[in-house]
């Protein structure tokens, strides 16, 4: 394989290894494709998005989680919980 191609290939990859997320219990993968919707929320950066991904939640179930519970979140602070937590419950009407 030459230089060039083992660079791709690198550079293919590195996605992948960014999901890995290290936690207290040892290397997690969160969904990929969970981490790009979430990362789109009003507040919510990618750091903060891994971290809900990693709660092994569906989007659903996150979006149902109470202000307590976001703010309990790694990287989850008072005004991104405030903002998620409103995002999450504004009247659709």
């Amino acid at each position: 394989m030459s230089r060039k191609d083992r660079e791709a290939l690198s550079k293919n990859l590195q996605p992948i290894r960014d999901e890995a997320e290290a936690s207290d219990h040892g290397v997690i993968r969160a969904s990929g494709s969970l981490v790009h919707q979430l990362s789109y929320l009003p507040g919510c950066n990618i750091r903060v998005a891994k971290s809900l991904a990693a709660l092994g939640k569906t989007f659903s179930e996150i979006t149902q989680m109470s202000k307590s519970d976001l703010l309990a979140v790694h990287g989850v602070g008072e005004k991104t919980a405030k903002t998620l937590y409103e995002f999450f419950n504004q009247s659709t009407a």
